[in-house]
């Protein structure tokens, strides 16, 4: 079965809106996980469609689905100041 799955490798990266211009800062994580060839070719559409990177996709859809199921997503600077930035562990 492992033959029909498709490992993918996505780096996000954090922006910040300054004076209307989304800029983006130096941090970053990488998140790889392995999915189901359909569902990455889904993801490959969306993100095609609306003229993103697959990284840029997901951060979208993770934020939207957080928003909906009321999860926070805490900015980078309430992480930096919890130590939580940058976790060694690698999860």
């Amino acid at each position: 079965m492992d033959d029909f799955v498709t490992c993918c490798t996505v780096q996000y990266i954090y922006s910040q809106t300054v004076t209307g211009v989304a800029m983006a800062t130096e941090k970053t994580t990488t998140l790889t996980f392995r999915i189901e060839p359909n569902i990455k070719e889904a993801l490959c559409t969306a993100a095609d469609r609306d003229h993103r990177s697959i990284a840029n996709m997901v951060a979208v859809m993770i934020r939207e689905h957080c928003e909906r199921v009321g999860i926070p997503i805490p900015d980078n600077q309430a992480l930096s100041a919890s130590g939580l930035a940058n976790p060694k562990s690698g999860k």
